[in-house]
């Protein structure tokens, strides 16, 4: 019985032994689970969450270097001085759009040859209007930017276009300077960006990448949809992505979310990762370390089980001693209980304190990694083992060796050197000596201002690129926490550019230096306040100072004459200040050290606050124009002597035959035996002869005279006829005159001129036909000519022409010839026959009158000569000059002439006509009795030429003692009196010889009225009309 209860009881406690030893491992393990297990695993999960935010942010800096790729793409573009140049000449109308296009469009397309995504290049002016496309054409709508006001490079939101997603880089052309003056739109196919992303899809699987942009307030995707997931919360982390926010999202119990802003304005990224295949294999190695405590677990009880047997046996046979062992064994257990306690408390702790460690450790690395890689500074960083630790894209670039090549290497001398030498971050990391450090960069290097124990250099790197590279790089040493030294990072600039602008700008001065002191024109420059800065030595001796008198001395005034200082100093005012529009170019005279005086021509450029000025000394072409033009006058004077000679022998014929109708019509009116009617009728023909004569006389005179043009409307209907008129007699009788006048309209012109050119046409056409005779035909009509015909003719204001047409039916001219008619001294006449000088002066005439003459001859039936002269526009015509009615008046006449006939005519008329009249045949005689009683005349009728004193210094002592006495001058012919000249002394008005008992009445009644308020030349019958007879 008490075996029997023994064995129950040794069963019992054995039982019950397991049971709480079951019991209580059970229950730690459930502690250590829910204590140590959980938070261990909700970490892993967060690791593994940290991955798919790592991998959102690696791809956005991919997006991102992309994004700033394609407008450093644009700006290349842009920034290609010669297509910018052209475009500013166009805005400035130097050029016209199709120029601009023939020279814009080919650049465009070799920019597009910069990268396969460049599927199109636009080119708009600054009011935003396309003037060049290259490629695939660019919607603007698609682009919502103002391209009429400047803007900063920017990336349009993504659109479908030909079945492509793309977008538009739009960067603005800025010239030198700095404004805005167009821009360039660049199309990009987005499949480089659909690249990386996919480069990043198939890296990582079971994950979706998603790229989005905002427009007008909508969220739209570049890629599909994930379908287990709600559209709406895609939206809302893509609106936290554009909002350049970034983050994690694991709430959904399908899907892990990553979003994280991107540097493109508007676009953002989500990555979305499946949680099932994301805690696979963490939730694999649970299973196993779960399956693997089930196992320990069981095995464990199994052997206390049957181990539980024996120590049951022992602790019936001892209770006493079990009971102390079991004391002391609890009391142990609870001390090891306490120390778990306080191991597993310790173990937490530093669990956290890991944690949190290698957290901070990976964001640090992570922030350090972004910005070394994200920064457009070429950069590279080494550890203090010279090994590679990073290599970002900017360095990459300059390089052109990738951070794959180089990363974990000890190769970063590699870019810039041709074998292995230390590097500026190497010598860094080794903490060498300044003397070691100059070993290497002597003379070049420094200490760095801005970054402490830093050295920075500048220098060239013959093995980069083609032709080398100017690089400026600073080194500076990493430090820990406790300020030892990890690694050193070292950053670059390609400082090429500027480096070829330093030498290009120092070329440019050197060659400006030598253009300004090598000049041949005289120029200086001066500022705001007038003082000369700098001048060259052109100058020097044009002015007849030297340089260190000059400059910061004299100002640029005090080289202008008197006579042109206050045009000069206007001009420079109006150009100071902005205003008018002074003139870049004039002329004005200067005056040198020693007095002389020069005339210049004065060209004025601004360059900022300062002017250059050039002068050209013309002095001598003043003084050569000059006397050319005196040689042309005397030249012409000679060729109009030359054919008044040739009609000598007609003009005295003429003459002749009125002095015989003089003579004749006299002797018959002198007859005892012929009635009074008769003798009428024979002094009319008398002074109907004389009238010949006078007219005759007139025009030689008007031919004949050297005098100033005066170019005035006139019709060159009765010039033609008072030439043929001159030539009838000339001419042999062998040659018959035609006419065919029937043109009234005015043009402008000298009539002295016109009567020239058409005398040596009609001269030379006689000449032509002097052997065999022929007709002489001479045309004037009015012609409607086309823009063909103009175009030729400079300064063309009209199309409606007055053409003068001179035929002969003479031998006519060799086509070889004719090219050379108008050339001066070319003649074809024999010695003694002709100077060769009349064509050139007529075609001089011509085109001066803005003109043309064209020559039309057939050898053997003559030649024929056009002139065309344009017709004045709506000039208003004036009426015939009437004759003046037969006047009579009261008052005292002082009349002179040395001519006793003259005297005893003047006299009869003026008593005839009611006028008191004293008689004097001197100028002397005539001052004597005007002196003796000067209030008693009324008017004073003085002839021009006479002995001892001439009419005008006999008006000019008259006018001295009696102001406003009325004086008239009479004259046959004098090249000393002119009307101006006349003006200038105080005379009222001039009267050609001889005059009519009309015209002596009209001079005299007008002026003693005093309606005249220019001097005036009565012969001419027209009222206020200026003489062209003197």
């Amino acid at each position: 019985m008490k075996e029997a209860y023994s064995q129950i009881s040794l069963e019992n406690l054995r039982r019950t032994l397991f049971l709480y030893l079951a019991a209580i491992l059970l229950i730690f393990s459930l502690f250590l689970i829910l204590t140590i297990a959980n938070p261990i695993y909700q970490r892993l999960k967060e690791s593994e969450n940290n991955t798919v935010y790592n991998n959102v942010g690696l791809t956005a800096m991919a997006v991102n270097e992309w994004g700033r790729r394609v407008m450093d793409i644009a700006v290349q573009v842009t920034s290609r001085t010669r297509i910018r140049q052209e475009l500013e000449k166009y805005n400035n109308n130097e050029i016209s759009l199709p120029q601009l296009k023939t020279f814009t469009e080919p650049k465009l397309s070799d920019a597009m040859n910069m990268s396969e995504e460049i599927i199109g290049i636009t080119r708009v002016d600054r009011l935003g209007k396309v003037v060049a496309q290259c490629g695939e054409p660019i919607q603007l709508q698609t682009c919502p930017i103002d391209y009429s006001v400047p803007f900063d490079t920017s990336v349009s939101t993504p659109v479908i276009q030909n079945g492509r997603h793309i977008v538009v880089v739009s960067a603005p052309i800025i010239n030198r300077s700095k404004k805005y003056i167009g821009a360039d739109l660049v199309l990009i196919d987005l499949y480089q960006l659909k690249s990386i992303i996919s480069r990043q899809m198939s890296s990582e699987k079971n994950h979706e990448t998603i790229l989005g942009y905002t427009s007008n307030g909508k969220v739209f995707k570049i890629f599909n949809e994930i379908k287990n997931i709600k559209n709406d919360e895609i939206n809302d982390l893509l609106k936290k992505a554009f909002k350049g926010q970034e983050g994690m999202n694991d709430q959904s119990p399908v899907f892990v979310a990553a979003y994280h802003g991107l540097d493109i304005k508007n676009f953002g990224l989500v990555m979305l990762q499946n949680k099932t295949e994301l805690y696979k294999a963490l939730n694999t190695r649970l299973i196993h370390w779960g399956l693997t405590g089930i196992f320990a677990y069981i095995f464990f009880l199994a052997g206390f089980w049957f181990l539980m047997k024996p120590l049951a046996n022992r602790l019936l046979l001892r209770s006493d001693e079990l009971n102390e062992k079991v004391q002391e064994q609890t009391r142990h257990l609870e001390e090891e209980i306490q120390h778990r306690k306080r191991t597993e408390d310790e173990l937490k702790k530093i669990i956290t304190e890991h944690k949190q460690t290698e957290i901070a450790l990976s964001e640090s690395e992570t922030r350090l990694s972004h910005i070394i890689m994200g920064s457009p500074v070429p950069t590279f960083v080494i550890d203090t083992d010279h090994v590679i630790t990073h290599w970002n894209l900017a360095l990459e670039k300059v390089s052109g060796i990738s951070g794959r090549q180089v990363v974990g290497t000890k190769n970063q001398w590699m870019p810039f050197y041709s074998k292995k030498r230390p590097v500026m971050a190497d010598l860094i990391v080794d903490q060498v000596s300044e003397e070691k450090l100059s070993n290497y960069y002597i003379g070049i290097y420094k200490k760095s201002q801005s970054v402490e124990n830093a050295y920075e250099a500048e220098d060239f790197f013959p093995d980069m690129g083609e032709h080398g590279q100017w690089l400026f790089f600073t080194a500076a040493p990493l430090r820990n926490s406790t300020g030892d030294i990890i690694g050193a990072v070292e950053t670059l600039q390609d400082t090429s550019a500027r480096k070829e602008a330093e030498t290009a700008l120092r070329e440019s001065e050197s060659k400006f230096r030598s253009i300004f002191d090598n000049k041949g024109t005289a120029t200086f420059l001066f500022g705001e306040d007038g003082i000369i800065r700098e001048c060259n030595p052109t100058f020097e001796e044009l002015c007849g100072y030297s340089k260190s008198d000059i400059i910061n001395k004299m100002k640029w005034f005090d080289f202008v004459a008197k006579e042109d200082l206050e045009k000069t100093q206007k001009y420079h005012e109006h150009r100071s200040k902005g205003t008018g529009s002074p003139p870049l170019q004039y002329e004005h005279r200067l005056i040198n050290k020693a007095g002389e005086v020069k005339t210049v021509i004065t060209n004025v450029s601004l360059t900022g606050n300062q002017r250059i000025v050039s002068l050209t000394d013309i002095t001598e072409q003043k003084l050569a124009a000059i006397e050319n033009e005196q040689l042309h006058k005397k030249l012409a004077q000679a060729q109009k002597m030359e054919a008044i000679g040739s009609l000598a022998g007609g003009i005295a014929h003429d003459f002749n035959n009125i002095l015989g109708a003089i003579i004749g019509y006299t002797e018959l009116a002198k007859m005892d035996k012929i009635d009074s009617k008769e003798i009428g009728k024979h002094l009319n023909k008398v002074l109907i002869a004389a009238d010949r004569a006078k007219n005759l006389v007139h025009q030689i005179l008007t031919f004949s005279r050297q005098t100033e043009q005066k170019i005035r409307p006139l019709k060159v209907g009765p010039i033609i006829k008072e030439v043929l008129q001159l030539l009838r007699a000339s001419l042999p009788s062998t040659i018959e005159i035609q006419s065919d006048i029937n043109n009234k309209s005015l043009i402008m012109g000298d009539p002295t001129q016109i009567h020239q050119v058409i005398l040596n046409l009609c001269t030379n056409a006689g000449h032509a036909m002097q052997e065999n005779g022929g007709t002489l035909y001479v045309g004037l009509t009015n012609e409607k000519l086309g823009p063909n015909f103009t175009s030729n003719i400079p300064d063309a204001s009209t199309d409606d022409y007055v053409k003068i047409e001179v035929k002969d039916t003479g031998h006519g001219i060799p086509p070889e010839l004719i090219e050379r008619l108008f050339e001066p001294f070319f003649t074809t006449k024999g010695p003694g026959e002709g100077t060769g000088m009349g064509l050139a002066v007529v075609h001089g005439i011509v085109k001066s009158m803005k003109g043309e003459i064209i020559v039309e001859s057939v050898l053997g039936k003559g030649s024929a000569f056009s002139v065309y002269l344009p017709v004045v526009q709506d000039m208003a015509k004036t009426d015939e000059p009437k004759e003046n009615a037969l006047a009579k008046g009261r008052g005292h006449i002082l009349f002179v002439d040395d001519e006793p006939s003259m005297v005893d005519i003047g006299e009869l008329i003026l008593t005839q006509l009611g006028y008191h009249v004293t008689i004097r045949t001197s100028g002397i005689e005539a001052l004597e009795a005007f002196k003796s009683n000067p209030d008693k005349f009324d008017l004073v009728l003085t002839d021009m030429t006479m002995p001892r004193m001439t009419g005008e210094k006999l008006a000019k002592e008259i006018l001295s003692i009696r102001k406003e006495i009325p004086i008239i001058i009479c004259t046959g012919f004098s090249s000393a009196m002119t009307e101006e000249k006349a003006l200038e002394i105080g005379v009222k008005g001039l009267l050609m010889k001889p005059f009519i008992f009309s015209e002596l009445a009209g001079v005299i009644h007008n002026v003693l009225k005093k309606e005249l308020s220019n001097v005036h030349c009565y012969q001419c019958k027209s009222e206020g009309s200026i003489c062209t007879r003197t």
